[in-house]
């Protein structure tokens, strides 16, 4: 990552920035705490207050921006997949479709099917953009990162134990008030799925930040209860999905351990951890883990994650004809899709079964984005992962201790929830997606600290 991708847009030294954004990262956690704790922030009403607080967010940057006569905003070119994706969801909404004129309806006729749909995917994508950029910009020390990141650890590890009490004693609702009539619920969210990829990215951290070897004695114990309580939680789902995950989150840790900073072994971390004493470490802590979800009476749970419960089918699921018929709207709208989350509608010209259930989702999410908005809006998704995993390795290789351990930590979630969306659609559950977001940020913001430390240290060598 060039020093250009984090410099900041400003007429002012943006240095000086610093002892400025904790009111920003407040804020930022306030965001996050909120839509997990009102079950995913998948209800209108939910969304309608965490646009007040993007308002909140605004109205701080601007106020920060005017005290230091200057435009405090990151330049980091990951941002841009996201805008050009909002501006293809803009064009989708252009009047230039067709309607069939035989009805006596007034039918839309935009290049998006369900431009209701498309203008509601639009509004949450503005807000994960604006949560995004202020995450990118006030991430601006070590001491706002740590704040962050052990904030997001105590309280989704709080989380992960409600929701083992929970599914204990109430298991078919949420709070004990609300009882979905079509869902399994886990947690605080309606879809169980999609709780395990909020605690695939939250253990993928704090592995991260348990294997950097800047932690202090004492504070081991607390952050590997923390991972295994999260690790319970996902097993306790039952989502293979999760386990998938997990597994992965596992594999990346060990793989970035491996990849060591320049003029340092190799096969060595800063920390003198390997990565074979990381695989060993995360063979133990699934054995563990394995035991403590027998223990508490999650045998049924744990034997249909692994895919091995009678009558499970497939191990889609029955999802390979939603991935055909996704396959078959992209072929037939290459360019910009059907519209984005316009999934719903297009299935219903394509279903040939009796169209008894409703079909909104591909269950894949790198499907169902060609199907929504084609190739260019595939390639938008394509070139965030790539500025993703090419800014945040460049972050991890030049890191030392903590940062380094943040950065692999917060990638290994990212990867965890990007390999479980595979098999379904977690980041469309916004409480996913300002994790996912957050934790990005964690893993590509180049910190001052680091580099001031790493130019004094070239000096005195």
């Amino acid at each position: 990552m060039s020093e250009a991708d984090e410099t900041k847009i400003a007429f002012t030294n943006a240095g000086s920035g610093r002892r400025y954004g904790n009111g920003a990262i407040f804020i930022i956690c306030v965001v996050v705490i909120v839509s997990v704790l009102l079950y995913g922030a998948v209800d209108s009403g939910t969304l309608a207050l965490l646009s007040l607080f993007t308002v909140l967010l605004l109205v701080y940057w601007i106020s920060v921006s005017v005290k230091q006569r200057s435009l405090m905003i990151s330049a980091n070119t990951i941002q841009l997949p996201l805008i050009a994706l909002f501006l293809l969801g803009l064009v989708q909404l252009l009047p230039f479709g067709s309607a069939d004129s035989s009805l006596p309806l007034k039918i839309s006729t935009t290049l998006s099917l369900d431009p209701y749909a498309t203008r509601f995917f639009l509004s949450r994508l503005f807000l994960c953009m604006v949560f995004f950029a202020g995450a990118l910009t006030f991430l601006n020390s070590l001491a706002k990162l740590r704040t962050l990141a052990f904030v997001f650890i105590v309280f989704l590890t709080l989380m992960a134990f409600f929701s083992i009490l929970q599914r204990v004693e109430l298991p078919g609702s949420i709070y004990g008030l609300r009882a979905p009539a079509q869902a399994l619920p886990f947690g605080t969210f309606i879809n169980r799925h999609h709780f395990a990829a909020l605690m695939e990215m939250s253990l993928g951290l704090s592995l991260g930040i348990l294997f950097s070897g800047e932690l202090k004695p004492n504070r081991w114990p607390f952050i590997g209860a923390a991972a295994i309580v999260m690790a319970i939680a996902i097993f306790l789902t039952g989502s293979r999905g999760g386990l998938i995950g997990l597994i992965a989150s596992l594999v990346t840790i060990a793989i970035l351990t491996a990849y060591g900073r320049r003029g340092t072994s190799g096969n060595q971390s800063i920390a003198g951890i390997s990565p074979k004493m990381i695989l060993a470490a995360g063979g133990v802590f699934l054995i563990v883990t394995i035991g403590l979800v027998s223990f508490l009476g999650g045998a049924d749970p744990l034997m249909r994650s692994t895919g091995l419960t009678s009558g499970v089918g497939d191990f889609s699921s029955g999802r390979t004809e939603f991935w055909r018929t996704a396959i078959k709207i992209f072929l037939d709208h290459p360019v910009i899709g059907v519209g984005l989350d316009s999934f719903g509608v297009a299935y219903s010209m394509y279903d040939t079964s009796s169209g008894l259930f409703r079909v909104e989702q591909a269950h894949n999410d790198y499907l169902q984005i060609l199907a929504d908005a084609g190739i260019i809006g595939f390639s938008c998704i394509a070139g965030f992962i790539f500025l993703f995993l090419k800014n945040g390795l460049q972050v991890v290789r030049a890191s030392t201790g903590f940062r380094r351990g943040a950065a692999i930590g917060a990638m290994a979630g990212c990867v965890a929830i990007m390999v479980h969306s595979f098999f379904d659609f977690p980041l469309r559950t916004p409480a996913n997606a300002f994790v996912f977001l957050a934790l990005a940020a964690m893993c590509v913001v180049r910190i001052p600290d680091e580099v001031g430390k790493r130019h004094h240290r070239r000096k005195k060598t």
